[in-house]
């Protein structure tokens, strides 16, 4: 009698482990058709042209700028920008490669040129110790831009992003000392420092037109 019911009551589990299985399965596969409908919405939703506003250390568009994204192809884009900053007017063009339709990282290779600033005047030390007017050029400058970029979607056509990379300089001397002063190592470090190239941080915002 106890091997009956048990062997009824192994049945029962397993049928019901079936059904549990199936309905498991079933489950998946709505989930899934679910994340490709949605990945689908999310396709011709998000916005094939944007402007929007930015700022950061070696950014896209300088200090201060605004940029257009356009949509060439499904996830490529290309990407331009014009600001300000402290080696003048910056203007960039480049691609920008989405890993996701919404939120999430994009990657980007871009080129950038700084106009530079002519008769600047800066208070530097110079090689006597003391610190003195200094008559500057910040000659015209050439760059390529690499980095990643993370994307949060604030609304369909709203997204606010986060870019870091690195920004190689194509000149080495891109600025000249104009005066009789002789500038210390320190200053010429600082020089070196303040010119165009090195580690991007930028933030801003896109607004799909």
């Amino acid at each position: 009698m106890i091997q009956y019911f048990h062997s009824n009551l192994t049945k029962n589990n397993m049928k019901n482990e079936i059904l549990l299985l199936a309905f498991l399965l079933m489950g998946v596969s709505k989930v899934n058709a679910q994340m490709v409908k949605t990945k689908e919405i999310r396709r011709v939703e998000t916005p094939n042209v944007s402007i929007g506003l930015t700022s950061g250390v070696n950014n896209f568009a300088a200090f201060f700028g605004v940029s257009l994204n356009a949509r060439l192809q499904d996830k490529l884009h290309a990407r331009a920008g014009a600001g300000i900053g402290g080696w003048g007017y910056k203007y960039a063009a480049g691609l920008k490669y989405d890993l996701k339709y919404d939120n999430g990282w994009s990657l980007a290779l871009g080129y950038s040129h700084n106009s530079g600033l002519q008769g600047v005047v800066l208070n530097l030390e110079t090689a006597s110790g003391r610190k003195e007017d200094v008559k500057m050029n910040l000659n015209g400058a050439d760059n390529i831009n690499l980095s990643a970029i993370r994307n949060w979607f604030i609304s369909r056509k709203t997204v606010f992003y986060l870019e870091m990379g690195y920004s190689v300089a194509l000149k080495n001397n891109i600025w000249t000392n104009e005066s009789a002063f002789v500038l210390s190592d320190k200053s010429v470090s600082v020089m070196n420092l303040l010119r165009p190239g090195g580690i991007i941080l930028g933030l801003g915002f896109n607004f799909g037109i």
